[in-house]
């Protein structure tokens, strides 16, 4: 068929499929822009224009030291990177040497190997090379501010060695060769020949480089130390609670910063691409300097953005807007026995004595579960700084004070968790003489079951599971029973807008007390029972969910909810108190 006799698509269909795209794209970034102005605290409910968020933000000290430590991580690890990546971008293409060929296989292993794996082998790799420094020289090394930066660099190498070596392959090489005949040294031919010429490569990579440290999550998590917690790390351990406006107000920042570094990228490009080769080459040790320049510019300016929101690194954490939320002392009516509950336990450390202070307190923490003031009493009274990281699960906190030299004083694991650290040996004993108001604390707590001998841990909360109900669907004679999940003809009523924890532990234990089993049964016929009933109930609910069950009840999208108890108060707190 002719060029002439082919059909082509109306322009009004082009049009349309590329809006969709756009709205495909853009839609969530729109959306989110506009609720991190919403008064409300409630995700996807408009609750009047504001900036609140905002300036919350510029009064938070713990939330501007993780913009600060991501600022400088990305800055350190971003020029490391380069430097390197570019050195061996010009290696593998420029040079022939033995095993070349296994290096460049090498060099892209960070590409392709999943984020989780290369954490595990950074944080075994910190762990066991500390371990051997201390027992040679004796140095307590910990995790920390340059643990991150080697991590970054580790990975971000491949990436800029990539975008160098495309541009690299797309030049001349006989520009170099001239360069030798016309007497140039092989540096003088690299300033003002090659480096001119892949310089919007060695930028580009270095852009690329920027971005994912600024980003990552995974490896920063597990190779972090006391006082080193990025930005992303810290949004990532708030995410438990839901997404709050606060974090739509951050991710709205770092989308600004982003869009600043790529639009500037995208001028630089241009800016070169106007240029000729003649000038090129008759100016080329001026061009690169203007050129590094405009870069640095567009860098420090993205990374500006952040840092405007960042403060000391070293300052106290203020006072959060929000309450501790996460299973408070209170008992849901619908549970019969607590569920869970969370304690505070030292890591593995050297003693000292009694009353004697060896520096600060390094605390490793679920986001908002310590009231900030009460660090503050702490501090004034011990003239110590208490430094708080966070983290999301217990699962995510483990490996990384298993593998030792975490760095971390004091961490704070749920019950369950206790007894597996006991065994692995990963808690130090406490000094109980040390701490008189172990005799406050009520003996259904001390000696806890998960901790029998009451050497490791302290009961710090103590909460339940149960229901969170919208009474307007049943009344206020909704019965008191787990039955409203797992009897078909009670959990018909909310039409399936309800929602379990995603957490196996729970939802079997909430299906055992239905039953009329104990918690703690060893049965596999009641457990089997227990899990044919959670199955079955499978179909008439809408999710599982551990982070937002809350909000969304209390939004209206679910009417029962699966929960923690602190979690339902502070939800029920918020649905009277929407200002």
């Amino acid at each position: 068929m002719s060029h002439s006799h082919q059909r082509r698509l109306p322009v009004w269909a082009l049009r349309t499929n590329g809006g969709a795209v756009l709205l495909f794209l853009y839609a969530p970034i729109i959306l989110l822009v506009i609720f991190s102005f919403s008064a409300s605290r409630i995700p996807g409910q408009w609750g009047g224009f504001t900036t609140d968020w905002y300036s919350t933000l510029f009064d938070d000290s713990r939330l501007q030291r993780t913009i600060s430590v991501s600022v400088r991580v990305a800055l350190v690890s971003t020029l490391i990177a380069t430097v390197l990546g570019t050195m061996a971008a010009l290696a593998i293409e420029r040079f022939t040497f033995r095993g070349r060929r296994v290096f460049d296989a090498l060099l892209y292993l960070p590409i392709i190997i999943p984020d989780v794996t290369m954490a595990v082998m950074m944080l075994m790799f910190f762990s066991q090379s500390f371990n051997v420094v201390d027992a040679v020289f004796g140095l307590g090394i910990s995790k920390g501010f340059g643990t991150i930066v080697v991590s970054h660099v580790a990975f971000n190498i491949a990436f800029v060695s990539v975008v160098v070596r495309a541009r690299i392959a797309g030049m001349n090489a006989t520009l170099e060769q001239a360069a030798s005949d016309l007497y140039a040294s092989r540096w003088q031919a690299f300033r003002y020949v090659t480096l001119p010429l892949i310089a919007p490569g060695v930028f580009g990579g270095a852009l690329l480089a920027l971005t994912l440290s600024l980003d990552d999550v995974v490896v920063t998590q597990f190779v972090a130390g006391p006082g080193s917690t990025t930005l992303p790390v810290y949004v990532f351990s708030l995410i438990r609670k839901g997404v709050t406006p606060t974090i739509n107000s951050v991710s709205v920042i770092m989308l600004v910063a982003s869009l600043i570094l790529v639009a500037g990228s995208v001028a630089l490009q241009r800016a070169n691409a106007s240029r000729g080769r003649q000038q090129l080459q008759t100016s080329g040790g001026n061009i690169m300097r203007t050129t590094t320049l405009r870069l640095a510019g567009v860098a420090v300016a993205g990374a500006m953005v952040l840092a405007a929101c960042g403060g000391d690194s070293s300052s106290d954490d203020a006072a959060a807007e929000e309450p501790a939320a996460e299973e408070s002392a209170a008992e849901e009516p619908a549970a019969e026995e607590p569920a869970a509950e969370e304690t505070a336990a030292e890591e593995t450390g050297s003693k000292c004595a009694i009353g004697q202070v060896d520096g600060d307190l390094y605390l490793y923490n679920w986001s908002e579960y310590i009231d900030p003031e009460l660090k503050t009493a702490f501090e004034e009274q011990y003239g110590v700084a208490v430094i708080e990281d966070n983290y999301d699960s217990n699962e995510a906190m483990q490996p990384i004070v298993a593998a030792g030299n975490s760095g971390y004083d004091v961490i704070v694991p749920s019950d369950y968790m206790v007894s597996i650290m006991i065994e692995e040996g990963s808690l130090q004993a406490l000094q109980l003489d040390a701490i008189p108001n172990m005799a406050n604390l009520d003996p259904v707590f001390y000696p806890a079951p998960y901790d029998p001998t009451g050497e490791y841990t302290a009961a710090y909360q103590w909460g339940t599971t149960g229901l969170g109900v919208d009474l307007t669907v049943l009344g206020d004679d909704t019965p008191r029973t787990w039955g409203l999940v797992f009897d078909p003809e009670l959990s018909a009523n909310f039409g399936g807008n309800i929602t379990l924890l995603n957490d196996p532990r729970e939802t079997i234990g909430a299906a055992l007390k239905y039953l009329g089993y104990s918690l703690n049964t060893t049965s596999m016929e009641e457990l089997d029972e227990a899990k044919a009933l959670v199955a079955d109930a499978v179909a008439r609910i809408a999710a599982f969910d551990s982070d937002q069950y809350d909000e969304l009840l209390v939004s209206g999208q679910t009417q029962l909810a699966h929960g923690y108890s602190g979690n339902m108060l502070y939800g029920i707190y918020e649905a009277e108190n929407p200002d």
